[in-house]
């Protein structure tokens, strides 16, 4: 259940967070080497133990997705090994390109499953309550899951741009690579 509450909150946030920096289209080339960046780092992160989960908290209050990886990253010297190994010439050019990859990839993702900007904020206030009317869970755990939730919706309040038709379109014809990549399989 709570699998299912976590990673559509996460891809929201990436996706709200992405939503605000925009730069030329991606071009196959950058999607084939973010692929292969993110199937590898993806890899080396399933390896980590259980409390050094790279990029799997929250960016800090205030901070964007951008800044949150670019930190993350440079924290991870086999992170910027990895980047390198697949062309991004630092942290900072892999987060725009990351950033400009979730936008177009979230809004293919809100296409085809037919999801508003108000079908997405009624989803996430109905997470909020069974969150906080689940007595199950702990306190702590509780705490995290809103915070992660609020910001999100916090996000999704200051959306004011779209990735380009271009980048969707190489999106939409590379799906099934950028799922692989970002373990949507796993679901």
């Amino acid at each position: 259940m709570l699998k299912k509450l976590i990673r559509p909150a996460l891809a929201l946030s990436l996706f709200c967070l992405a939503l605000g920096t925009h730069a030329a289209d991606l071009t196959q080339a950058q999607l084939d080497r973010w692929i292969a960046a993110a199937t590898e780092g993806r890899e080396w992160s399933d390896q980590l133990p259980e409390d050094d989960d790279f990029l799997d908290d929250a960016a800090p209050s205030g901070m964007s997705l951008r800044d949150h990886l670019i930190a993350s990253a440079k924290e991870h010297p086999e992170v910027m090994r990895i980047l390198r190994k697949h062309g991004f010439s630092s942290a900072t050019q892999w987060a725009d390109t990351t950033v400009q990859v979730l936008s177009a990839y979230s809004a293919v993702q809100a296409e085809q499953y037919g999801t508003s900007q108000a079908d997405m904020h009624a989803g996430l206030q109905e997470a909020l309550r069974e969150i906080e009317n689940n007595p199950h869970l702990p306190a702590e755990q509780k705490k995290m899951l809103q915070q992660s939730l609020q910001q999100s919706n916090q996000f999704l309040g200051e959306l004011n741009n779209a990735s380009s038709p271009a980048d969707q379109a190489l999106i939409r014809r590379n799906l099934a690579r950028v799922d692989a990549a970002m373990g949507a399989e796993d679901d």
